[in-house]
């Protein structure tokens, strides 16, 4: 919806859509109410010759959502999908809604933004959701992401995490070919540190859903962690080729942008640039483009949650100049040291890298890897990194990076690591 919506409207030039969201096919509709009626009108266009490949009305009771998405489901899985010369495969869930007020919370849940303060009202409506209707496994799996956004980005930490390994454990239990859910089970497992394991659940997924960008995207998420960049952003590729405006893909900007490829990182944050991960992660970005003056204009737009240490990038940055080996108080390093997720104890070890504070970065990146993070790529081609790369804790750090990776290569083979 974020990559479309700002095409409603009577005289849309459809191939100019085609052309912006890079599709072949384009989806377009209308609904209106007539009574206690609801007419939704649909219709498949080919882009390159505005050529009609599907048509179909649905008319449904106003009140009843369950009975329209029973009807707009069998009308793509019969007459849509066919005309696509695809067939249904894990696009559906084996679970249908049960209860009216419950799927009203769910659908509405889609359109509540990430950020930190929209998410928690989104988990407040999802919680209600499988209340009312536990049997339906797509909401338990749209409440696991969320419980996981709150753990990453709103200090929910391990516990949050926890919760968002249950939702999508009883996603599972409910429909075990749900993709999504497979995939976030996978990537948490990544953020635990049980990078075999979730590799092998990658694998199964794309095993399974070769067509699925989730699956693609997760094989990502797990070579990135464990330091093999190109690898990881290969998958990344992919999974953009398969779903090109899909919001999700958005980290991939990590991969590349500790490959120093910037432009390509850019190209990912773009998916998802007004939310605050697009605006944190920007400044990153920047930096490693040598770009200074635009970093700190970016830095002002950074969202201040503390995760991010916007006080202590400003004060790194200021003037277009970068402000060497800043005085950090005891409080705030064990707060970098201490956050949950190894990526993010790397991304802030960099900058601290880049501030030239290399006691606390070499520390910071030690304790990602420790926690396999592995980074061999990162530590190799990093920009921000430059002025690590003589120093003998450097080469400490690279030895441990290949263990780590070795360790990851010896266990992935095992079954269930």
């Amino acid at each position: 919806m974020s990559a479309t919506q700002k095409y409603t409207g009577k005289d849309v030039d459809l191939r100019k859509v085609g052309r912006d969201v890079h599709v072949a096919n384009l989806l377009t509709g209308h609904y209106m109410r007539q009574g206690d009626k609801l007419l939704v009108t649909l219709e498949v266009v080919e882009v390159k010759d505005e050529r009609a490949l599907w048509q179909s009305n649905v008319t449904a009771a106003a009140n009843d959502m369950i009975g329209l998405q029973s009807q707009l489901s069998s009308q793509i899985a019969q007459g849509l999908l066919p005309a696509l010369g695809s067939t249904l495969g894990g696009l559906e869930s084996a679970t249908r809604p049960k209860n009216a007020e419950a799927y009203d919370l769910y659908l509405r849940s889609a359109a509540i933004p990430h950020d930190v303060g929209p998410n928690r009202q989104a988990i407040a409506n999802l919680e209600k959701a499988v209340g009312l209707d536990p049997t339906y496994a797509p909401a338990w799996t749209t409440l696991g992401l969320r419980y996981y956004y709150e753990a990453s980005y709103a200090g929910g930490g391990t516990a949050m995490l926890d919760r968002s390994d249950a939702a999508v454990e009883r996603a599972l239990a409910l429909d075990p070919d749900l993709v999504n859910a497979g995939a976030r089970l996978a990537r948490n497992r990544v953020e635990r540190g049980n990078l075999a394991r979730a590799y092998q659940d990658a694998q199964d997924l794309i095993r399974r859903r070769p067509d699925s960008a989730e699956a693609h995207f997760t094989l990502a998420y797990v070579m990135r962690y464990a330091g093999f960049l190109d690898h990881s952003t290969q998958e990344c590729d992919i999974a953009l080729g398969l779903d090109p405006g899909y919001y999700g893909l958005r980290s991939c900007a990590l991969a590349f942008f500790e490959l120093g490829k910037t432009d390509r990182a850019m190209d990912y944050l773009r998916l998802d640039p007004n939310s605050e991960f697009g605006r944190a992660n920007l400044p990153a970005i920047l930096l490693r483009a040598g770009q200074i003056d635009d970093a700190e204009q970016a830095i002002k737009n950074m969202p201040d949650l503390a995760i991010w240490f916007k006080p202590l990038l400003s004060q790194c940055v200021q003037n277009g100049a970068v402000t060497q080996q800043q005085n950090i108080d005891a409080n705030t390093q064990a707060a970098l040291l201490g956050l949950r997720d190894p990526e993010l104890l790397y991304y802030e070890g960099s900058i601290m890298a880049f501030c030239g504070n290399r006691d606390l970065a070499v520390r910071m990146i030690g304790e990602a890897i420790h926690h396999n993070y592995c980074a061999y790529s990162a530590l190799e081609l990093d920009p921000l990194l430059a002025s690590l790369r003589d120093t003998p804790e450097f080469r400490r750090l690279r030895d441990a990076a290949t263990k780590c990776q070795q360790d990851f290569l010896v266990a992935r083979t095992r079954k269930n690591p």
